[in-house]
């Protein structure tokens, strides 16, 4: 089940950003409801905390069915998906987070149910073993990942595909200002302007950081008769935060954008902690990822943003691309970019 957060919107109307994945989403459901048919399959693409699952509870309250979710490195052996499966009903959703840690033997009963609706079952050992095919109920399956590449082939093909982008600070501000209404606190345009700088581009991370600062306001309220977040008491619980916080840093934090390839593709990304970011890829890809190249930057947002733009006719999937040898050359001429001002040249 996914825990209770109080303040993931409820529907499709309240859910903010991401308006080219809705939409398209709208045009899906209400096309399968004038058929008077069962949603086709979905696979939701997008790093963490960008609201992969929010979307997929918003979606199942827009239908008005139910939402089963399961993590994917959970299901272990092919009779618990047969199980799961089993018991959905005609309609429902069933939301495979982390889709690309299911087990092989796991995929191969998954797929065929999928396109088929019905499992396949062997019944006794030996000589007198038989194998009877079970119907199922029409369903929709929804996969979460945060790289399409990570996928067994025939997974990635199999539905629709969506991309999450990061949030821009402005939307990032919206979701501030609804969740503070939400969780009872007054707070000024000034106040949630500041939060979004170390929000990193997440809905997850700017509201996990808006309740830390709702906390010291609170507290802050017990001596002192200011009890709204302002510009000035953000400030200053951020600063409080940051002591105490190595991850917490600003949009703007000094970091690295880096240049790494794992089979044919290429992923540009960013950080602020490579060598655990490093760590992580590596467990993560199915291939093993080699590091080609880093710039070191004083804003790792905004540089990761031009490279994506600049290589934007590359894309294959998010921060993933089908660069040239001219292309690799371009990006390892950066060494070292300064974004106080603007960008451009080497050093």
């Amino acid at each position: 089940m996914i825990p209770f957060d109080e303040l993931r919107p409820v529907g499709l109307a309240e859910f903010i950003n991401q308006d080219k994945v809705k939409d398209r989403l709208l045009q899906k459901v209400e096309a399968t409801e004038r058929r008077g048919d069962v949603l086709g399959h979905i696979l939701l693409c997008g790093p963490p905390g960008i609201g992969k699952k929010t979307l997929a509870l918003a979606l199942a309250a827009r239908i008005g069915t139910r939402l089963r979710y399961e993590l994917g490195s959970s299901i272990r052996r092919p009779g618990d998906i047969a199980n799961i499966l089993s018991n959905l009903r005609r309609g429902e959703l069933l939301l495979v987070d982390q889709m690309h840690q299911l087990a092989p033997s796991v995929v191969e009963v998954l797929l065929p149910a999928m396109e088929d609706f019905a499992l396949d079952v062997t019944i006794g050992k030996g000589p007198t073993a038989r194998s009877l095919r079970l119907t199922l109920p029409p369903f929709t399956v929804i996969g979460t990942t945060p790289n399409l590449q990570a996928l067994p082939v025939d997974l990635r093909a199999f539905g629709d595909t969506f991309h999450l982008e990061y949030y821009t600070e402005n939307a990032l501000q919206a979701i501030v200002l609804r969740s503070a209404r939400l969780l009872g606190m007054s707070i000024e345009t000034e106040g949630a302007q500041e939060i979004p700088r170390y929000g990193r581009g997440s809905p997850a991370e700017a509201n996990r950081l808006l309740k830390r600062v709702c906390d010291y306001t609170r507290d802050y309220s017990q001596v002192t008769v200011e009890s709204t977040i302002t510009a000035q008491i953000a400030r200053e619980a951020i600063g409080h935060l940051l002591g105490q916080s190595a991850s917490l840093r600003p949009a703007s934090a000094v970091g690295v954008v880096y240049l790494l390839r794992a089979g044919a593709w290429y992923k540009i990304g960013k950080s602020t902690d490579p060598t655990s970011r490093y760590s992580q890829l590596a467990i993560q890809l199915p291939e093993k990822p080699e590091l080609i190249h880093e710039i070191d930057t004083n804003d790792v947002h905004r540089l990761e943003r031009y490279w994506h733009d600049h290589f934007s006719r590359r894309r294959a999937n998010g921060e993933w691309f089908a660069l040239t040898g001219e292309d690799v050359e371009e990006f390892k001429s950066f060494r070292h970019v300064d974004l106080s001002g603007s960008l451009g040249g080497t050093e």
